[in-house]
């Protein structure tokens, strides 16, 4: 059985290749989803979620955060975040969904994210990094969008969909592997959620009153980090990425703001 799941896994790797390269219409996103994720998403279709549900995942998840880093709620720069959350979330489309941010004291590490139910976290190691509030603005409204399009209630949809499945056919010692195999096959099509963020975070923040461009500063200092070379990886390294190259996201995010953003109502 684990030898047909990891020919199972290289096959779906090859075939989900042609798939992988990002590109910054919205066509081809929209296409790129109904191709690689329409399987998944029928899947996970079967379980059903309530806000309220989602919101019960969000406190648990929250609490393993508590456990596992250190937020610092009364840190003066918690203002900051929950002022320009407070601007974003109403132009969000989920109204059931109670966003809050919180600050995780981690110097080292430049990253914000965002779990079911609404939590978004930002460490201070990226609050020293960002140049201006505008640049803060996209960032968080990156994380509002990625709970906001159900990015991050579908990975909790999966996980279940993948353990019922184990489970009814008496494969649970399995369904590890099957949650790998999903992930790899998925990898690039998690860039597509990526990029879509990039967009919609890049709309929350106009709505809001900020100028998204600034978000191309965040990416340009990213891209310097990932080495910069500025030339164009193969589909293989693109494929194994989990989130897109920065280089490409500037080019993208900028395509979006020029081109489509304010097309938008």
């Amino acid at each position: 059985m684990k030898k047909i799941i990891i020919a199972l896994i290289a096959a779906l790797t090859l075939w989900a290749a042609p798939h992988a390269k990002a590109q910054c219409d919205s066509t081809y996103i929209t296409q790129t989803l109904q191709t690689g994720q329409w399987l998944g998403d029928w899947a996970w279709s079967f379980v059903t979620i309530t806000s309220a549900q989602e919101e019960e995942v969000g406190e648990q998840i929250l609490e393993y955060m508590k456990e596992s880093f250190k937020l610092i709620p009364k840190d003066p720069r918690q203002k900051q975040l929950d002022k320009i959350l407070q601007k974003l979330t109403p132009y969000t489309n989920r109204k059931d969904i109670k966003f809050k941010i919180h600050l995780v004291e981690d110097d080292e590490l430049i990253n914000a994210f965002a779990v079911a139910g609404g939590h978004l976290f930002v460490t201070t190691g990226i609050m020293k990094w960002i140049e201006s509030e505008d640049e803060l603005a996209f960032i968080i409204g990156h994380e509002v969008a990625h709970v906001d399009l159900e990015h991050c209630i579908r990975n909790v949809k999966r996980s279940i969909t993948i353990q019922t499945w184990a489970d009814f056919f008496e494969m649970g010692e399995y369904a590890g592997i099957i949650d790998q195999t999903q992930a790899v096959v998925g990898t690039p099509f998690g860039q597509v959620d990526e990029y879509m963020s990039d967009r919609e975070g890049a709309y929350l923040a106009w709505k809001a009153g900020y100028d998204p461009s600034k978000g191309k500063n965040f990416f340009k200092k990213l891209d310097e980090l990932e080495g910069g070379t500025g030339k164009s990886p193969d589909d293989f390294e693109v494929l194994m990425r989990t989130h897109p190259y920065s280089s490409q996201r500037a080019v993208c995010l900028d395509h979006y703001i020029h081109n489509e953003m304010k097309k938008r109502k």
